[in-house]
């Protein structure tokens, strides 16, 4: 468990599932076997919209390819990320 306000390094070489590790938290990929639990609660039963109030309010994640839209300032860019 990692206590509130506390920050985590996950740290390794390339290729051991650093990545997939945290897609798996963030709801972005689903576990072929297993749980993961925030709290009490099991990720990854959660679907649709109870899934996307889930990624809005508990994860937060910057992207190595950010992706951002040229036309837009970064402000922007953050607003529509908080949109989708």
């Amino acid at each position: 468990m990692i206590p509130s306000g506390d920050f985590v390094a996950l740290m390794g070489a390339s290729g051991v599932g650093k990545s997939t590790l945290l897609s798996v938290i963030a709801g972005l990929k689903t576990p072929t076997n297993g749980s993961v639990l925030l709290g009490s609660k099991d990720i990854t039963t959660i679907i649709g919209d109870e899934l996307s109030d889930f990624r809005a309010t508990n994860v937060s994640m910057i992207f190595q390819s950010f992706e951002l839209l040229d036309h837009l300032t970064v402000y922007e860019n953050i607003e529509l990320s908080i949109e989708i």
